[in-house]
């Protein structure tokens, strides 16, 4: 596990970290979103530049190195919200979905991580 914390399980990883996400959409700031994830995980969004560029992640098929130019577009993302910078902050929003990860692009694989989540919540049985 790269993050402590998480659960290894991806799809309930990410169902884990649907809060957090929530709490970050609603922050006024870049810096104030991302701190919601570092005082959890106690990782910044430079920490995770720093574990994506590792060069033994180098050829895997998953995490490492493809994260990196996603992690790079987060702080530059973080960076132009802050100093308000829209016109930077608009391309960011368009580019970061389309940027490459390690099986397809981020927008598809957090699209197939929100339906995982959405059709196992499906599946569960209702509480009475």
């Amino acid at each position: 596990m790269l993050i402590d914390g998480l659960p290894a399980n991806r799809i309930e990883a990410w169902r884990f970290l649907q809060p957090f996400r929530r709490k970050a959409s609603e922050a006024p700031t870049g810096a104030e979103a991302e701190s919601v994830f570092r005082n959890k995980f106690e990782l910044s969004l430079e920490d995770l530049l720093v574990l994506s560029s590792n060069p033994h992640w180098e050829g895997r098929s998953f995490g490492g190195n493809r994260w990196a130019q996603i992690d790079e577009g987060l702080i530059a993302l973080r960076d132009a919200i802050d100093i308000r910078k829209h016109e930077r902050v608009a391309e960011l929003i368009v580019s970061l979905p389309k940027m490459a990860h390690n099986t397809g692009n981020l927008a598809d694989q957090l699209r197939a991580l929100d339906e995982a989540i959405e059709r196992t919540r499906l599946d569960r049985p209702c509480a009475k």
